[in-house]
């Protein structure tokens, strides 16, 4: 129409009744009742096999190959569908399990935006009580290692929990086979990046040194690469509550294991020079440097405490 009847192509053309039925013919075959096309398409046929198919890890690979190559928009809008499914209570533990295969790759390929809209989700379930929503969100953040982008409160309260779970677990009967778990689920609260929520924190640092300096039966050799993890995350604030702790009756009962004094040295040693401040420094610098019956009675931590 527009090369031979339009008005920006002067002509002498007449459009009859027959031709413009054709053109509407044309546009109705070629344009509004034709399948689309490419990665939207692949999405839409995604969903609904999700719904209906049962899947396995070697369906799972050329949906994440083509995951990979899908436009950032339309990651997120994946994103937002497959979480949507995870949290309806009417859908089958099958879509669940289809989903479980593939999601920490949507994840991964979504940006910060995308992923803190979900975690957003996840705070209004809490705060409405919607308890069976919050607990698939939980679900589908904790798989994709996603609960690092829940809000700071909500992350406060629940680190809180965990590390309470983890202490019980610590202080119970076999607590070396126990202690894992909780462990496990703890590192998933703080992200890379090692912020932890200022309000939990010396609590946090607490119950992971206790957890670390272990028994006197030794220490879980299962639970410790994650708290080993989840030390190297430490930054400047995690050491000073560390360093702290010298004047924390309890754990000075703890050194008072000359076994877990020496233990508690070896954790300090590699932090030392990871540090950015001067003065935790040389707070490092005095403890390393102390005798372990100063570490016991305290001497160490009074001439630390200043520089804190």
């Amino acid at each position: 129409m527009r090369n031979f009847a339009s008005a920006s192509h002067p002509n002498h053309t007449q459009i009859t009744g027959l031709q413009l039925l054709s053109w509407l013919e044309t546009c109705i075959i070629e344009v509004l009742a034709k399948e689309p096309e490419g990665p939207i398409l692949e999405i839409r046929k995604l969903l609904q096999n999700i719904r209906t198919q049962s899947l396995t890890k070697s369906d799972a690979n050329p949906i994440i190959a083509n995951i990979k190559r899908l436009p950032q928009d339309l990651v997120h809008s994946l994103l937002r569908a497959l979480f949507g499914m995870y949290v309806d209570e009417r859908q089958d533990i099958l879509v669940r399990e289809n989903i479980d295969l593939f999601a920490i790759e949507v994840w991964n390929n979504s940006d910060s935006a995308a992923k803190n809209d979900i975690a957003f989700k996840y705070a209004v379930f809490s705060a409405n009580a919607e308890l069976t929503k919050k607990e698939l969100a939980k679900q589908f953040l904790s798989m994709v290692d996603g609960l690092g982008y829940i809000s700071e409160d909500q992350r406060a309260i629940e680190v809180r929990e965990v590390c309470e779970t983890l202490l019980r677990a610590h202080n119970g009967f076999n607590n070396f086979y126990n202690e894992e778990p909780h462990a496990k689920t703890l590192i998933k609260y703080i992200p890379t990046s090692g912020s932890v929520p200022q309000i939990v924190r010396s609590y946090y640092v607490k119950i992971l040194l206790i957890c670390k300096l272990g028994n006197i039966y030794g220490v879980s050799h299962s639970a410790e690469p994650y708290y080993n993890q989840m030390i190297e995350r430490f930054q400047d604030p995690e050491y000073t509550e560390l360093l702290k702790l010298l004047d924390d009756n309890e754990i000075v009962t703890i050194l008072n294991d000359s076994d877990r004094a020496n233990r508690f040295i070896n954790i300090l040693k590699p932090l030392k020079d990871k540090t950015k401040s001067e003065k935790i420094k040389k707070a490092f610098d005095l403890v390393l440097n102390s005798s372990i019956p100063d570490l016991q009675s305290k001497k160490t931590y009074q001439t630390i405490k200043n520089l804190l």
